[in-house]
């Protein structure tokens, strides 16, 4: 599918589902009134040059802007490679891979100015890679990770989102149980075998935290002891305690440092920017 247009729907722009080598290529599911692209049951996606903005407008009148809703869905996908995607000023999320998610790839996105998430993670085996890609301005959180295993965020700018840049979060002190669709497999799905390198997170504001997490003591334990972070810049000019960890107060990079043990060669500073008004990092 190349070069189509699906707008101004009443709901759904495109649906795809039980479907494989599927091919999408400069696209735009943008204006409609519900999600702008929503997948079911696929394997084998490849979306380049896409786009799914200024959805859910419909949706927001009924104040519905979760659930079933994001600027593009994607549930039960087994292998996606998502190259320069645009999903900017939805009124929702911009991008959910959400439940039994895997070997999934983004890279050179735009995820910004959404009314919720930047990009929503839930329930997902992965690996899920994000590389190179822009998460700013948005209304909740950057990249939400809820019970999500293997997520790798790698050369990646988020900045400006309003709760906090990356959030992770998990049920009570268990795994949440979900079935791999082709396989029939049982899957105990947390937060684990993260891996966050050569990143730039800043919070442009005093009430925003660089990384946020309610995960119980067990699930942050499990998820720290898995967990790998490293050469990234983090920034937070109006204060230090950037990192809030359930349980307890905010806390600074070097609390962060030893509370992990990870970023031993990250920096906590100023650095140059371009045109940051431009999202020029």
């Amino acid at each position: 599918m190349e070069d189509c247009q699906f707008r101004w729907n009443n709901w759904g722009g495109l649906g795809l589902e039980l479907s494989r080598n599927f091919t999408a290529r400069r696209n735009g599911a943008n204006h409609n009134g519900g999600a702008g692209i929503v997948t079911y049951k696929t394997r084998t996606l490849l979306f380049e040059d896409n786009e799914t903005s200024y959805n859910n407008w419909r949706g927001m009148k009924g104040g519905f802007t979760g659930w079933a809703v994001a600027g593009m869905k994607n549930l039960l996908t087994h292998g996606g490679v998502f190259l320069r995607h645009k999903s900017n000023a939805n009124q929702t999320h911009g991008i959910w891979f959400d439940t039994d998610c895997e070997d999934i790839f983004i890279d050179v996105a735009d995820f910004c100015s959404n009314l919720e998430t930047g990009i929503y993670l839930e329930a997902n085996q992965g690996p899920i890679t994000i590389e190179s890609s822009r998460i700013c301005r948005n209304r909740q959180f950057g990249i939400l990770i809820a019970n999500s295993a293997r997520v790798n965020l790698k050369g990646n700018n988020i900045h400006g989102n309003t709760a906090s840049q990356i959030m992770v979060s998990g049920l009570d002190d268990a795994a949440r149980l979900e079935t791999n669709w082709e396989t029939g497999a049982q899957m105990g799905l947390r937060a684990e075998q993260a891996a966050w390198m050569n990143n730039v997170v800043v919070s442009t504001e005093a009430k925003q935290f660089l990384v946020s997490t309610t995960l119980s003591p067990p699930l942050w334990r499990h998820f720290v002891d898995s967990f790998t972070s490293d050469r990234n810049i983090w920034l937070k000019p109006q204060e230090t305690n950037a990192f809030e960890i359930a349980g307890g107060d905010p806390i600074n990079f070097e609390a962060w440092q030893l509370t992990t043990r990870q970023d031993g060669n990250s920096v906590f500073a100023y650095f140059r920017c371009s045109d940051p008004t431009q999202d020029d990092f």
